[in-house]
């Protein structure tokens, strides 16, 4: 598994559709718990990529999403 940052990899101008958590987290400041819990709750979506009879995957998350979230409750804050 890479541990290089996504900023590292992504060529340049080019903006990823989904990410992972620890791409959210590095970007967003947004920390895995708290990500999985809006995921639980419905506030968020996510994809979860894995193969016929394994236990694990890659857990993916729409840029957009994570970034309309964001959108959101900035526009709820008082002024």
């Amino acid at each position: 598994m890479s541990t290089e940052n996504i900023q590292d990899t992504k060529p340049q101008g080019l903006k990823p559709i989904y990410i992972r958590a620890s791409d959210v987290t590095a970007l967003y400041g947004i920390r895995k718990g708290f990500l999985f819990r809006l995921v639980e709750s419905g506030a968020l979506k996510s994809t979860l990529l894995k193969g016929r009879g394994q236990m694990r995957g890659i857990r993916l998350f729409r840029a957009e999403d994570i970034q309309a979230l964001i959108d959101k409750a900035d526009k709820n804050q008082p002024s």
